[in-house]
């Protein structure tokens, strides 16, 4: 990791959505096979077994995944464990790495002026009905 007067720079793809404001959801991590055969431990087989893994949201996808050993009877074989390290939350209302939505303080935020509004609102129309 690298950082630049205390902040943490990450680098990204491009993209013509690409917007400042948001942090990307996108982060490296580690993912551990336990007790994954020595055999099995090369490129072809560990990228085949983990693409129905895909790219991670913040809530993490499967624990396991199928192992299949014969390629005629696909009830042969075993779930592989899947854990994952250093996923860091995400948050899908202010799009910040760090924290989850249900405590995000700048949706806490939002939703306390959005209610102080309405409040204020309702005062207006009382105010006037008086």
């Amino acid at each position: 990791m690298m950082y630049i007067e205390g902040q943490l720079l990450r680098l990204q793809v491009w993209t013509p959505t690409f917007t400042p404001e948001e942090e990307t959801p996108i982060v490296p991590g580690w993912i551990t096979l336990p007790e994954l055969p020595w055999h099995c431990y090369n490129k072809e087989f560990i990228t085949a077994l983990l693409s129905p893994i895909g790219k991670t949201p913040s809530p993490l996808p499967k624990p396991h995944v199928w192992m299949g050993f014969d390629e005629e009877d696909f009830t042969i074989g075993k779930w592989q464990a899947i854990q994952y390290e250093g996923h860091p939350d995400y948050c899908s209302y202010c799009k910040h790495q760090g924290h989850m939505f249900h405590v995000c303080k700048i949706k806490l935020r939002d939703e306390d002026n959005k209610r102080r509004k309405e409040v204020e609102a309702e005062n207006k129309i009382k105010n006037k009905k008086s």
